[in-house]
Formats: C-alpha cells, structure tokens, sequence
C-alpha cells in the first residue's frame, strides 16, 4: 500500500510549516485514486505506457513525487519553490514559474492535474480542451475563483458555498468538451469532492461550438470583474505577498528569539513553579505596539507580508506566546504561554481535540522550541508536551520523563 510504502517516511522527514499528518496522507490518497483511475483506463484502452500528468499549482509537490515514484512520467509546476522540493532527488520533476492561461500549452501530457490549484482551477479545463482532442482533466477544487477573481457565491444563490462552487467547475469542465465524473475522495479534508473530465471524440465542427461556448463563459466573467460590455480583465496569478502567509524558516525564528528575548528582559511577574519544585521564568509581558516598535526594521518589513501582521505571527505560535487584554490600560499585552500549549476550544472542536491528544503526542515530529531555547526548558514534561524533547548542548539534561504540572505561582 501507497500509505505503509511513503507515509512514515515523509511523516517524518517533513519540512513545511504544514501538518504532515494531514499533508502527507492526503495526497498519497489522492495518487492511489489517480493510480487506480489510470489503471482502469490503460485496461480500457488496451495501453501499456503509464499516463503522463502535469500538476498545475503543485505546492509542496509530494502529489508528483508519488506519481513520478510509482512510474508516471511528468511534472509539477508553481509559483513558488517549496524547501521540502529539495529531498525528492533528481527523478522528481518541479518547475517555478508563473502559470498564465492564454500562453502556456501542455497538450504533450495526458493528464492536467489541478489538486488544490486555486486560481487555476477554472482554467485547466479551458487549457486542455484548447489545445488537446485527447487531454483529460483532473480536479480537486478547493480556494473558490472564477476566471479572473473571487468566486461570487451569487451566482449560485441556491447552495452553500463550497457546493456553488462545485456546480460552477463542473459546468465550465462540461461546457469545454468533457464527460465529467464528480466523485468524493477518502482523504483527511473536508473538501473532498473532485471532478474527473474525459476527453470526448468530437468533429472540428462541434469543437468550435465548444470552445465558442467557453469564450461565453470566459467574458461573462470578464463583466462581472470589470462592469464593461466589452472587457478586458486579464488573469492574475497570485502575487509573491500572499505566499508570504508562511515566512520563511529563518526569519520564523529570528521573530521567535526577537519577541522571545523582549518578554523576557521585561521580567517583570514572577515565575512558574512546577510540581516537583522546578521553577520556570516566565519573563514580562509588553503591549504588543511597544513590541513592535522594538522589533528590527527588517523583521518588520518581512512581517508585512504576513497575513494580518503580528497579530497572526501570535496565533500562530500560541503555544510560545500568550496574549490578553489589559482591564486597566486596554492595551493587548504579550507574554510567554507558560502552559507551553496552544489555548484550548470550546464546543464540539474541544471535544474532538481532547480526543485526538494522545494520538497526536504519539505522533509527534517537530522539536519543542522552549526545551531547546528557553533557559528553564519547556515547562512541560517529555511526556505530557506535545513536541519532541530531544537532548541538544544547550539544554542536555531536560528530556525528563515526569509527569509534571504547571502552576502558576507568584515569586518577588
């Protein structure tokens, strides 16, 4: 099996900002359907050379690594490399640049893939059915756009976003020609549903009709992005910025250390007791203005490019930084999240959560950054964190196996 044969070893030798458990799985659930899926066809069509594919907008690029691993021929392209691209070797094909619909041809593939492919997802059944009679199409659609913007939900007034958005890609894939198959696949997602477009035998005649019907489409969204009769929108491949929402590793750490050493300099509530009698200095707490003043200039640049600012930079890294609101000033204040993990849920995703917490301590992957960095280590113990406590020079006696507990208490 796809998942016994890749998935601890990717699993384990993640390097995206991103959740293997998720990540991973998926996709090799996507490569065995696709794998499945062309067997099927090969016995159909009486062939024995495996498809070839091109996977437009292919991320982090695992989905080609399976397919080009188990004997299919092809390649991934994006706008932007991924570090974990460099462990795949030379055998995996991955290419960046900047996809633009009007002037990019594949018709040499057998398959266009859009897994996820956002901006792409309407135009890879325009781009197959333009320049290929034979060229079938895959997708898996998830972030809503149109030709040239933002999904208007509006268009579908009868469902619920994600299924208007499904009904809109179906239509563009039967409008460009094909014979769509919509399916549901067994992945860790909540969008799962995906559309197999095959290819259909047509006279030069009806193929114009097709590709006429398309341009329809194509200038009914031009209008509503324009307003004009006669538009002229163009397609606009995701700028660089909004990549940015997960900064690069070494400036991810840079803002760690920089707002770690802040709050700790301030110094200024006391400490963390742990059962057991460890203390734990748990540093000041800053208004998060302050700290951004007197975080460097260049950090602050890198910080514009993600999200919402520092505000996501925190939420992202709750389990390190704590932030609350002040009664008396009404300034939003940081400091260390001294229970050394992320705010809890309420509801039924804190049901879920506290259910899944011991699968996803046995489960873990990615070192604790307190146990490393912080003086004191984490204020959890090995067991109970849930992030690995590996012994390193700088804190070489701190991968404990007790059973540890935080309470906060006040010293000085």
């Amino acid at each position: 099996m796809l998942k016994d044969k890749y998935g601890k070893k990717f699993v384990e030798g993640w390097t995206e900002s991103t959740d293997p458990q998720k990540f991973v799985y998926e996709d090799i659930g996507i490569a065995a359907y696709l794998l499945l899926l062309w067997e099927k066809e090969r016995a159909v069509k009486g062939w024995e050379k495996k498809q070839t594919f091109v996977d437009l907008g292919c991320g982090n690029g695992l989905l080609v690594h399976l397919l080009n691993s188990e004997g299919h021929g092809g390649l991934g392209v994006d706008i932007r490399r991924r570090q974990i691209w460099s462990i795949y070797g030379e055998e995996t094909v991955l290419e960046e640049y900047t996809v633009v619909p009007e002037d990019s041809r594949f018709n040499e593939y057998d398959w266009l893939i859009g897994n996820h492919s956002d901006e792409l997802t309407p135009w890879i059944p325009v781009m197959a059915a333009r320049h290929s009679q034979s060229q079938n199409v895959f997708i898996l659609p998830c972030c809503p756009f149109d030709f040239f913007a933002k999904f208007n939900q509006r268009q579908q007034a009868d469902a619920s976003s994600y299924d208007g958005y499904l009904k809109y890609v179906q239509l563009v894939c039967e409008t460009s020609g094909f014979r769509v198959e919509r399916d549901k696949l067994r992945i860790p997602s909540t969008k799962r549903a995906c559309f197999v477009g095959w290819a259909q035998a047509r006279s030069d005649e009806e193929r114009v009709e097709r590709l006429e019907a398309v341009d329809q489409l194509i200038r009914k969204a031009e209008r509503a992005r324009t307003g004009l009769a006669e538009a002229a929108a163009e397609f606009v491949p995701r700028k660089e910025a909004v990549w940015k929402n997960h900064l690069p590793a070494d400036v991810n750490e840079q803002l760690r250390r920089c707002i770690f050493d802040l709050v700790m300099e301030e110094n200024t509530t006391g400490t963390v007791q742990i059962s057991g009698g460890r203390l734990w200095r748990r540093g000041g707490r800053l208004d998060v203005h302050a700290l951004m003043a007197a975080v460097p200039a260049d950090l602050r640049e890198h910080m514009k490019c993600f999200g919402n600012g520092i505000s996501s930079f925190l939420k992202q890294h709750a389990h390190l930084f704590q932030t609350s609101l002040d009664k008396d000033s009404g300034l939003t204040m940081v400091g260390l999240n001294a229970s050394g993990q992320r705010p809890s849920v309420s509801g039924k995703r804190a049901t879920k959560k506290t259910n899944s917490t011991a699968a996803t301590i046995s489960n873990r992957t990615r070192p604790c950054w307190f146990h490393v960095n912080h003086p004191d280590g984490c204020p959890l113990s090995a067991a109970g964190c849930h992030y690995l406590h590996l012994v390193s020079d700088h804190n070489p006696a701190l991968s404990d196996g007790h059973n540890d507990r935080v309470v906060v208490v006040n010293i000085g």
